[in-house]
């Protein structure tokens, strides 16, 4: 019957190596002896930027000697196609490509070679170039270069195309802002107990910057550690609030106080006192729930705001002292006006200094 010596050869030219092949789908009348696809050609290993290349025998008498072959990626891809090996000799191809993840092309030289070339497409390429730059930030994140890392992993995202390679973005991205947030946080706290000068403006912009990093890892990727972070810093963020306000009532309430005296008009000034001492106490409960989140941080701030209650309860108690020597004062001389007919006796205003 006699045969035709032909040759198959594959090349990869992707990027990852083709750990193993598998052929089927061949009729034993097409072939001579052992030089067939599904002997020579199944449990190949070729690797990224190879190729390998076998003999094939064609029965002279065969159409077209068509073959299945599928070939596995070490990144769990697969491309199984079908076609004709007497296409090495100008039979048509009968090119089907019934599994695809990459690009495939064939052509016929010299030899009577079949080559068939295997080839990343467009989107591949981005998504490889997506994990470099996911690398690329990941170095960024040894060196504490969080922001670095973030512009890295965004410039990854715009080209990633696989949702593996979106989700560990996402993650690493996470990370990153989480990270950002821990280094506002505690820079707000070391500012914030900065005796040296008064820094608290600069430590509720870091607390804010702290709050917007926690935030948008938490959106992005949610876990506990992500979550508890966001929450120490709201407590914060909210328990200062409370704690400032109550600050700001407290200087109303003085000064309403420094008027009554004259006025005799005490009750404003203690609703003001009473409207610190409240927001007072809610601060110290914010603050001692963080307290409850062993955020320890957070003892000096229940202490400083319990110190605020004590001292606002003082002054509360004081003015209602006051107000009643004046309201003893005042019945006295209601009473005594009252004995002396309405007539009361005045002290001398025109008594003249001795010499």
């Amino acid at each position: 019957m006699g045969s035709i010596h032909t040759k198959l050869r594959i090349v990869n030219n992707t990027n990852t190596d083709i750990i193993n092949t598998s052929v089927w789908g061949v009729d034993n009348y097409d072939w001579d002896g052992d030089s067939r696809p599904d002997h020579n050609f199944s449990g190949v290993f070729i690797g990224s930027k190879s190729s390998e290349e076998r003999r094939e025998e064609v029965n002279k008498s065969a159409n077209h000697c068509p073959f299945t072959i599928s070939l596995q990626f070490r990144n769990g891809t697969v491309d199984t196609f079908r076609i004709h090996q007497r296409h090495a000799i100008g039979c048509c191809a009968g090119f089907q490509h019934i599994r695809r993840s990459h690009n495939i092309y064939y052509n016929t030289s010299e030899g009577n070679v079949l080559t068939v070339t295997i080839e990343n497409t467009e989107q591949q390429l981005q998504n490889e170039r997506a994990e470099q730059l996911k690398k690329e930030g990941e170095a960024e994140m040894k060196q504490k270069q969080y922001e670095a890392a973030v512009k890295k992993y965004n410039e990854a995202l715009r080209l990633a195309n696989e949702s593996q390679t979106i989700n560990s973005l996402m993650a690493n991205k996470a990370a990153a802002y989480n990270e950002q947030g821990k280094f506002s946080l505690q820079k707000g706290w070391d500012l914030e107990n900065d005796a040296t000068e008064d820094k608290s403006q600069e430590a509720r912009n870091q607390f804010r910057q702290a709050q917007l990093m926690f935030q948008q890892a938490e959106n992005l990727r949610h876990t506990s550690e992500y979550e508890d972070n966001l929450r120490i810093t709201n407590i914060k963020i909210e328990g200062n609030s409370l704690y400032n306000e109550a600050n700001d009532l407290e200087k109303e309430a003085f000064k309403l106080f420094q008027e009554a005296k004259k006025s005799n008009i005490f009750e404003d000034a203690q609703n003001k006192y009473k409207e610190a001492l409240n927001l007072y106490k809610a601060a110290k409960e914010k603050f001692d729930e963080g307290l409850k989140m062993n955020e320890n941080k957070f003892d000096v701030c229940s202490k400083i705001a319990n110190k605020q209650i004590e001292e606002v309860l003082k002054v509360i108690v004081n003015i209602k002292n006051v107000e009643l020597v004046y309201n003893f004062k005042k019945l006295n001389v209601k009473n005594q006006e009252e004995k002396n007919g309405g007539n009361i006796e005045r002290p001398n205003t025109n008594v003249q200094k001795q010499v």
